[in-house]
């Protein structure tokens, strides 16, 4: 930026703040609550939202004006700025949207949003041709971003690094991107109005469209004709691509249930209806990789309505565990009856028939129900505005009903998914009792396999150094992961070099020869705790302990068996609702013979939680192992 530039949006500035300061009506607080005396409270935030109002509301000054007001009283938060600088933006007023914008990035580097309109605003030229563009490519929605960046047009898919898209001609609106030697060359098409629509991206001998999305209209209802191409889409990809589509269901009874599904296309359906009509396909597969699940944009109808209580299944009862709004509406321990007048048992026996699992295990389609439940709920009953939960409270058999509030599905998705993101590795050592716990809840840990290395030599060194006789290995919730971090585990405690897999599986083939044991392996007495949840890689490892007889198993038999079908490329979006599918394309096996597919891992003392354990806070399957370890000695 050169000196007489700086010095004109320098003296801009300062203008701009006379004006904000000087000639704003709203000079302080007391101003604010006369003029708007409505709001509940009175803070950036509050202030924040009713400038949105107001621009919505086509009060566009008074925006500015409150969006001023609050640059004023939070001058250190650069959301203020940020916000000013769209109100300004949305006036044409570039200069002063520039300022704000540049006085929100200063006070957070990290905003990309802020960079990206900043970046169009000074490039009015390339401003033209930012925005998101939708492909529809191998069976897949893709959305290329294009922004701009320090005066240079680029273009992110994520999780893709961003490539630069150049100028060829732009009279002709033509650009070429060039990746790793490789060349695109992109051309953007204008609609009958002059405004950019798509993009024409040639890759080699490909040629792809994407459509330009300003405001997504995404819908709920679907024809006939686009339900029958999407079945018949799903069906073709099972068809062609599923490993393993007819092991536990045969062809002829698997063609009987296309057909009879199929048929119950006779009128137009919601998502929710045609989601129902799926799920008894995918369900009989026994594959738990083989599942449908509602699209992206599906969850952005009703973020702020799922319901809001977490769940455990224990003696046939659903058990009130958390609340996703961190409320105390239900009592932890109280037990569901029944929500918006159906009955509990009702809608989880309809969900556990239309869920996917390995050999239709039981023990996984439960766990997974109560793991999921907000938001299968969801999938099946929409989005209410409130639940009306009727519960028996904590121990008692006195029944209540409450009205609850729905949770926000940032919130769900938290704790459902918590354990793809990375949760501790844990580690004690008691050795009073000559025992080590170590709890790993998942094997996912692809992009830090050696940290998870560490994490078991340290361990295992600890366990060789204070010679501790007893290890317990905690792999209850466990569902699967990496085969890196597995086999390296199964090397610390395998009593001779075996094969992991039983067949050379790609970039895991040297797994297929014996696993060199560990030079600190542990000779002492394993106890290995599982439950249902415990899944696709996790069924692997535990399938070799109870084959070479390593330890012993207490808890519930496991979620998996000793195959699973997955790999890459797993994944395809149903063209007209955008359903998503997911299926294995390859079967892994661990290198064990005669083991019972059909059954999950057995444990040698099965122990479940009782519900009065429960409210005890006892963990029944934990303190049942360490009676097993006293009676030992």
């Amino acid at each position: 930026m050169d000196k007489r530039r700086k010095l004109f949006i320098v003296i801009l500035f300062i203008f701009a703040c006379t004006i904000c300061f000087a000639q704003t009506n709203l000079e302080t607080m007391e101003d604010v609550k006369n003029k708007y005396p409505d709001l509940n409270q009175y803070n950036e935030a509050t202030l924040n939202n009713l400038g949105y109002q107001l621009i919505n509301q086509d009060k566009i000054d008074e925006a500015i004006e409150i969006f001023r007001f609050n640059c004023k009283t939070y001058p250190e938060s650069w959301n203020t700025y940020d916000s000013l600088g769209e109100a300004y933006m949305r006036n044409g007023e570039t200069e002063l949207a520039i300022l704000n914008y540049e006085k929100s990035i200063e006070l957070n580097p990290g905003s990309v949003n802020g960079k990206q309109i900043l970046g169009k605003l000074k490039n009015p030229v390339l401003a033209e041709f930012t925005g998101d563009y939708e492909f529809y490519f191998e069976g897949k929605y893709i959305v290329l971003t294009v922004y701009i960046e320090n005066g240079k047009l680029m273009g992110v898919e994520p999780p893709d690094d961003p490539i630069e898209i150049k100028q060829l001609n732009l009279e002709k609106l033509e650009f070429k991107a060039e990746e790793e030697e490789h060349e695109y060359f992109i051309t953007f098409i204008k609609n009958e109005k002059g405004e950019i629509s798509g993009i024409k991206w040639i890759d080699g001998d490909v040629t792809l469209y994407a459509q330009r999305v300003k405001t997504r209209i995404f819908k709920t209802e679907h024809s006939v004709k686009e339900l029958q191409e999407d079945f018949n889409q799903m069906r073709q990809t099972l068809e062609d691509n599923h490993a393993n589509l007819y092991e536990y269901t045969n062809k002829e009874s698997f063609d009987k249930l296309f057909e009879q599904q199929y048929q119950l296309i006779v009128q137009s359906m919601t998502l929710n209806e045609f989601f129902k009509l799926l799920t008894p396909i995918t369900a009989r597969v026994g594959c738990g990789h083989t599942n449908l699940w509602m699209p992206d944009e599906y969850w952005d109808l009703g973020p702020g309505k799922l319901f809001p209580l977490e769940i455990k299944l224990i003696e046939g009862y659903a058990v009130v565990t958390g609340d996703y709004n961190n409320k105390s509406w239900i009592p932890d321990g109280s037990i569901v009856l029944e929500i918006n007048g159906i009955s509990i048992n009702d809608i989880i026996e309809e969900m556990k028939t239309n869920y996917s699992a390995d050999a239709f295990n039981k023990n996984f389609i439960l766990s997974q129900i109560e793991r999921r439940f907000s938001m299968i709920y969801a999938r099946r009953f929409g989005f209410p505005e409130k639940f009306t939960v009727t519960y028996a409270l904590p121990g008692r058999k006195t029944r209540a009903t409450a009205e609850l509030q729905p949770a926000n599905i940032r919130a769900v998705r938290a704790v459902i998914f918590q354990n793809f993101n990375h949760p501790e590795l844990e580690f004690e050592v008691i050795e009073e009792k000559s025992t080590a716990i170590m709890t790993i809840q998942t094997f996912i840990y692809y992009d830090r396999v050696p940290m998870f290395k560490a994490f078991l030599n340290n361990c295992f060194k600890e366990i060789h150094e204070k010679k501790i006789e007893n290890l317990i290995l905690d792999l209850r919730s466990n569902d699967g992961g990496d085969p890196f971090c597995a086999a390296p585990l199964f090397s610390y405690l395998e009593h001779e070099p075996v094969p992991y897999f039983a067949e050379s599986y790609g970039k895991y083939s040297r797994f297929a020869e014996p696993i060199p044991m560990a030079e600190i392996r542990f000779t002492g007495n394993l106890f290995t705790l599982i439950d249902g949840r415990c899944f696709s890689t996790n069924g692997h490892f535990c399938s070799l302990l109870k084959y070479h007889k390593i330890g012993k198993f207490v808890g519930t038999e496991g979620g998996a068996t000793y195959k699973c079908n997955a790999g890459k490329n797993t994944e395809i979006h149903l063209r007209n609702t955008r359903i998503m599918m997911c299926f294995g394309r390859s079967t892994y096996a661990a290198a064990v013979k005669d083991m019972d597919k059909t059954r999950g891992i057995l444990p040698d003392y099965t122990v479940e939680q009782t519900y009065r354990d429960f409210l005890d806070g006892k963990d029944t399957i934990l303190e049942y192992t360490f009676e097993l370890i006293k009676k030992s000695k």
